[in-house]
């Protein structure tokens, strides 16, 4: 099933002050998308939806309620975006287009939590497992309240994403991490995935940023514990990178991400409207335009989305024309990444699937005839099965 995902900044108000946050200038700012544009971005939304559909495979769409935080939304405004997703959806509402929240889960309004749920949204939470960055208006620590909170909802069996944010406070401590979302995983009725988004020396805020060689280090070292141990959490990118490896070693050929062929896999839309591929969001210059004032096909047939087209074919030349692991990997980390890369391939894709291989190798786990031996291959088997 192939997914469509459209990540909405729907307001910048945050209740934390997050030390790392790269809209951080914003947080105090209580505008939200309103209900006029809302409709601009949701008929796009399912223009874009029909268009996938009429190629003849199976699409999903996602929609993220980004922020900020997103659970400041007063109710009755989540309640009027979902009468005109309704509306614009029909029935087709949670079946082909679903609703998701990434939220700190610092304050929990009951109401909007169980509209939330009658509603059938996902959620994702973040959580970086160490104090000290994820800090409240005060300055003081989030993290003993946002793992009660969490806990609480897998109890009452929530399925629920944990986003944590590789970087420079935790990365050394990462096995510790794991260990920590491990246990609250396993004792909980819920389902927990485990997402690590890593915080590049490019981006976010610098004193928490971390040179790519430490973010391949910690991810490296991540992967090698979960690989020695029993499957209990959904753990990404590890698996993706890991069966890119896998891969490679049993000549399974995928057909990798090109937005030319296949269209979009994810767009941005600012809260002033300007909409972004996520490697260029927030880069004035590289806005593909306004959501607001035109729609999606309209954007589509513009200058501007056709110059963003060039330079991604630019990009992959470049960065992945010669790299071993073309046509295993489906160029994510390259597309869905920073703009610029220093080296000749992807800065941490590509280090981090030769370590994956190497430690593989190492134990003759290359081999054919070694499947049975390989870890974690149902991850590849419910791939398949999912395609």
């Amino acid at each position: 099933m192939r997914v469509m995902v459209w990540e909405i900044k729907v307001s910048k108000l945050c209740n934390l002050r997050c030390g790392y946050c790269y809209e951080f200038d914003e947080l105090s700012d209580p505008r939200r998308i309103s209900l006029e544009n809302w409709r601009s971005i949701l008929e796009s939304v399912r223009w874009y939806q029909e268009i996938l559909e009429r190629r003849g495979e199976p699409v999903r769409t996602q929609i993220i309620w980004h922020g900020g935080e997103p659970l400041l939304l007063p109710l009755p405004y989540y309640r009027e975006v979902l009468a005109l997703e309704r509306e614009i959806f029909g029935d087709r509402l949670n079946r082909v287009y679903t609703n998701h929240i990434p939220t700190n889960l610092f304050k929990v309004p009951e109401e909007t939590l169980a509209f939330l749920r009658a509603e059938q949204f996902r959620m994702a939470v973040s959580f970086d497992g160490m104090s000290g960055v994820r800090v409240d208006g005060a300055g003081k620590p989030t993290e003993q309240r946002v793992e009660a909170n969490l806990r609480r909802l897998l109890d009452e069996g929530w399925t629920l994403g944990c986003d944590t944010v590789l970087a420079r406070h935790n990365a050394g401590a990462l096995l510790d991490v794991y260990d920590r979302i491990r246990k609250i995983a396993s004792s909980s009725a819920g389902r927990l995935y485990w997402n690590i988004l890593p915080l590049h020396s490019d981006s976010g805020r610098a004193p928490f940023s971390l040179p790519d060689s430490e973010i391949v280090d910690a991810l490296f070292r991540l992967f090698a514990r979960w690989a020695g141990e029993e499957r209990s959490i959904d753990l990404w990118p590890i698996e993706i990178y890991y069966l890119d490896v896998v891969r490679k070693l049993r000549g399974l050929q995928r057909e990798y991400y090109d937005r030319r062929r296949f269209g979009e896999s994810a767009l941005l839309v600012n809260t002033d409207g300007l909409l972004y591929l996520l490697s260029d969001f927030y880069d004035p210059a590289r806005s593909l335009g306004s959501i607001f004032t035109h729609s999606l096909e309209e954007i589509m047939a513009s200058p501007a989305y056709a110059a963003s087209l060039d330079r991604d074919d630019e990009r992959a030349r470049r960065y992945c024309g010669t790299c071993p692991y073309d046509g295993y990997c489906n160029h994510e980390p390259l597309l869905n990444g920073r703009r610029d890369e220093p080296g000749e391939h992807c800065s941490l894709g590509f280090p981090i699937h030769e370590r994956i291989e190497a430690w593989l190798v190492e134990r003759g786990l290359d081999r054919e005839g070694t499947d049975a031996a390989l870890p974690h291959l149902d991850c590849l088997v419910e791939e398949k099965s999912a395609s």
